[in-house]
């Protein structure tokens, strides 16, 4: 399939054409907390979309940081590297050098025993995140909103199982079941225990992250 991030406008509102209508029509009745923020950019993976180790998650979030973030030229150009798939030291953007800010914060817990175990430069190289809704937003109340963005993210999942990637769910299972059924049968498919904390861990994932470790430990880093 095509991916269709390079149509994304350089600014705002940062919407695919093909998500504006159903975006629009759900904001237009929409909660403060639930609104779908397009004045940042949508994150619908972040890191290499051929990681050995898939991290499936429901929405980023959205603060007063992630919009002053936004203001620098560094995080937007990694950010949009990321919706092309260039090649870069850092696919998983997170973990750059220079990152800060909430996400930067978010993914250090999330990702602490994995960096831990396996070294930072594996974790930025070999994990990849997918969010099932890609635009930002305070709360999460639009699992029932199909994109025509989603139908991506879903071959990208399914072409990872095909290659017999490790896939590890901290939210939104029901959603990511739903969509791509065979996830309930993968054999190499697990959940953490806590949906509050999606901490990567032998405690919050204690069937998956030794599993997760050996896929990072036997990835060839090239370059």
């Amino acid at each position: 399939m095509q991916n269709p991030w390079g149509a994304l406008p350089r600014h705002q509102p940062y919407v695919l054409p093909e998500d504006q209508r159903a975006i629009e029509v759900f904001n237009r009745e929409a909660r403060h907390s639930s609104r779908i923020d397009t004045s940042l950019l949508p994150e619908p993976w972040v890191g290499d979309v051929a990681a050995p180790l898939i991290l499936l998650a429901q929405n980023p979030g959205t603060s007063e940081d992630d919009h002053a973030q936004l203001a620098s030229a560094g995080f937007r150009d990694r950010v949009l590297a990321c919706h092309a798939q260039a090649t870069c030291n850092y696919p998983f953007y997170y973990l750059h050098p220079a990152a800060e800010g909430p996400g930067f914060r978010w993914w250090s817990v999330t990702l602490k025993a994995l960096l831990s175990s396996c070294g930072r430069e594996r974790v930025a190289r070999g994990v990849v995140a997918f969010e099932y809704f890609p635009y930002h937003s305070v709360g999460f109340d639009h699992g029932h909103v199909r994109l025509a963005c989603h139908e991506y993210t879903f071959w990208l999942l399914r072409e990872a199982m095909k290659r017999d990637a490790t896939v590890i769910i901290t939210r939104g299972r029901r959603l990511w079941v739903g969509a791509v059924p065979e996830l309930a049968d993968y054999q190499k498919c697990y959940t953490t225990n806590s949906v509050q904390r999606a901490s990567i861990s032998p405690k919050n994932c204690p069937n998956g992250f030794e599993i997760a470790c050996k896929a990072l430990t036997a990835y060839e880093l090239v370059g």
